[in-house]
């Protein structure tokens, strides 16, 4: 049997504007090239501190249905 991966991969941009909030959640993809598109994007048009960061969650679709 092959393996089925149970989770995907999302990137977070996430920026901090110095306002005492910390870092706040942006926007967020699902591939690398996407999240570091809008990287560019954000700091060419915003000031501020941004940082990439990568969650994982949970793949939920017809092909695990079965598995549970």
């Amino acid at each position: 049997m092959a393996y089925i991966r149970k989770t995907k991969d999302i990137f977070e941009l996430q920026g901090n504007y110095g306002y005492g909030d910390g870092w706040e959640c942006l926007t967020a993809e699902e591939s690398r090239r996407e999240i570091r598109e809008r990287l560019r994007e954000y700091r060419e048009n915003e000031g501020g501190r941004y940082r990439i960061v990568r969650k994982r969650e949970p793949i939920i679709g017809e092909d695990h249905a079965a598995d549970n």
